[in-house]
């Protein structure tokens, strides 16, 4: 049942047999936009188009949201956020559905509406718009647009704040060599997935009281919570 302490020496299996990832980001991946992006004819040779997906992926993992990777064709209306990276071609209605359109040049943006966020530091662009925010309808949408090609480091802070004003970063966000994933059992219970990249041990506070299905161990709610050098846990919620 859900809630229950799964016994000691449960197999992993069980546990996780037939779960679903709540993901609440969706990040657009485009065949065309890549084919087009890369061809001679394209913005720069040196934008590579699955750089810069990664980059956005990347970012939004490592702020603890759970990323479904969707075709241009998937209505993104169910979530609270839709990356779009280096959407070089617009198809059929999906213009409409992410009310933006998303390109990647370096570009001097005028705006008309939306604010700036970030701006040129150097060069005859310097001052002009490079991330801008534009408020969209009742509900207190927003779309992003970035005209230039952010480093990693950039990409982390548009996403953090984006993912931010959701409630989406993750509880260990602030720890980079921590990976998380949430996965929604068959009974409704949820799995949490911590892996630890890092060659030194990561020390964490359990947000609740669950059991490691790896090793059996009970965690209290506020209590210490350690991964081992490149060590793996599955939180299972208990009562």
């Amino acid at each position: 049942m859900a809630g229950e302490t799964p016994p000691r020496g449960q197999p992993l299996g069980a546990a996780t047999l037939g779960e679903r990832t709540p993901a609440r980001t969706a990040l657009v991946f485009d065949w065309d936009s890549w084919w087009a992006l890369e061809t001679p004819d394209g913005p720069s040779r040196l934008v590579r188009y699955l750089d810069v997906v990664h980059a956005h992926y990347r970012a939004a993992r490592e702020a603890g949201a759970d990323v479904d990777v969707v075709p241009h064709t998937t209505d993104v209306g169910h979530y609270d956020v839709a990356m779009a990276p280096a959407l070089y071609m617009i198809k059929g209605d999906l213009a409409h559905r992410l009310e933006t359109e998303a390109r990647l040049v370096f570009e001097i943006v005028r705006l008309t509406g939306a604010e700036a966020v970030a701006t040129y530091g150097t060069d005859f662009y310097a001052g002009t718009p490079a991330v801008t925010r534009n408020r969209h309808g009742a509900g207190g949408g927003e779309a992003w647009y970035v005209a230039t090609v952010l480093d990693q480091r950039g990409v982390d802070r548009i996403a953090r704040r984006v993912l931010s004003r959701h409630g989406l970063l993750g509880r260990y966000a602030d720890h980079r060599g921590v990976e998380t994933a949430t996965r929604i059992a068959a009974d409704g219970t949820p799995l949490l997935f911590l892996l630890n990249h890092a060659p030194a041990p990561a020390s964490l506070t359990a947000a609740g009281t669950a059991v490691d299905l790896l090793t059996g161990k009970r965690l209290e709610r506020g209590g210490p919570l350690t991964l081992d050098p490149y060590g793996v846990a599955v939180l299972h919620a208990a009562q």
